[in-house]
């Protein structure tokens, strides 16, 4: 799948290491959708907000690389599926459970998914969580004005 290859200690860690990190990813994805919502039914602009977002400590990887290239320019095709990321958080939650160590934000944010995962969006890309979200509210899609390189 990829081309770097981090060796992560002894058998076990590699896997714990993927569940870190796509804790982070997926829980970003969702509070992203829903501040891109929130700006949405503010009526503000998307290119501003996102200068000042990018701007200031609230930038994050997720927002400037992910949605910019998928949700923002249309492109809900299926990269990393709402189940898949679903799945992996239902596997942090359980995991940490197991650890004895509390992540209320994942569980929220796994709850948030199941909320997409019973409808259409259960196959689409997991930035388009920010549609899902922008539909429930009853506000139109969230897209750049111009189409980006």
């Amino acid at each position: 799948m990829g081309t770097v290859i981090h060796h992560c200690g002894k058998v076990g860690n590699g896997i714990r290491t993927k569940l870190v990190n796509n804790y982070l990813s997926v829980v970003s994805c969702q509070m992203n959708a829903e501040v891109l919502t929130l700006a949405n039914a503010y009526g503000l602009d998307l290119e501003t907000t996102l200068d000042v977002i990018h701007g200031t400590s609230a930038t994050n990887g997720q927002l400037k690389l992910n949605f910019a290239t998928k949700v923002l320019v249309g492109d809900t095709e299926a990269g990393f599926t709402v189940d898949l990321a679903h799945k992996d958080l239902t596997l942090i939650v359980n995991s940490a459970n197991a650890n004895k160590v509390a992540l209320p934000i994942a569980a929220v944010a796994r709850e948030s998914l199941s909320l997409a995962r019973s409808t259409p969006y259960h196959a689409l890309d997991f930035s388009a969580l920010l549609d899902f979200w922008c539909e429930r509210a009853g506000l139109k899609k969230v897209r750049f004005k111009t189409q980006r390189q």
